[in-house]
């Protein structure tokens, strides 16, 4: 995430893709490698990697948030998101 937030995406994209290398099962990493590709204009990628996070986690409200965010379907996934959380996903 420093990397990241550095604005250093093409290096972040390198480590999560390293760390999904080793724990293909990482969610998070899933996550954050979908908001690195979406930084970096690769949309289609973004919203892949944010599927296969959701396929793992069907309820993280994080991913939820950033796959809604990301494909314009903020109402659906927002409605889901509250469904099965509770709450409304912070950004």
């Amino acid at each position: 995430m420093i990397l990241q937030d550095m604005r250093r995406h093409d290096e972040a994209l390198a480590s999560f893709d390293a760390a999904l290398a080793l724990q293909p099962i990482n969610a998070d990493a899933l996550n954050n490698r979908g908001s690195v590709l979406h930084a970096l204009g690769r949309a289609d990628e973004a919203l892949a990697s944010y599927d296969r996070a959701l396929a793992l986690q069907s309820n993280d409200a994080q991913v939820l948030y950033n796959r809604a965010m990301r494909s314009g379907n903020w109402n659906v996934s927002t409605r889901r998101s509250r469904a099965t959380t509770g709450a409304c996903p912070a950004a």
